[in-house]
């Protein structure tokens, strides 16, 4: 079970849009990862929740104001692209649970989801 804890590892003291949107993502997550679990077996490996923007310009400078500094957005380590090639074939979940997903071509080692839509719209998107 994912809890927000996971999702805040640092216990970053959250922003108010922090707050509303992490319980959100982390309901999300529980959900998801309870129908992976199903079918594959494995747990999620959170690597990266909730950042600062102070962190965020570190991290991805081109990307000062993503998911992750919006408390909705978070990374789950994928090295062996099962989980992003079990997602790829389960997009109505997905949709379902009003997740987005980036493209392993910009995402290649991780699974980085979203609980709002990229500018593109698209499931699956190119950051």
């Amino acid at each position: 079970m994912i809890t927000l804890a996971a999702l805040n590892p640092r216990g970053h003291r959250l922003t108010p849009v922090q707050a509303k949107n992490l319980p959100e993502l982390c309901e999300a997550l529980n959900e998801l990862e309870r129908r992976y679990l199903a079918d594959d077996g494995s747990s999620f490996v959170i690597n990266r929740g909730v950042s600062t923007p102070e962190e965020q310009a570190r991290i991805d400078p081109a990307h000062p104001n993503d998911a992750h500094v919006k408390g909705s957005g978070v990374d789950i380590d994928d090295p062996d692209h099962r989980l992003y090639q079990w997602l790829e074939s389960h997009l109505e979940v997905l949709e379902e649970l009003e997740l987005w997903m980036e493209s392993k071509v910009t995402a290649p080692n991780h699974v980085h989801l979203q609980k709002y839509p990229p500018k593109s719209g698209h499931r699956i998107f190119i950051a």
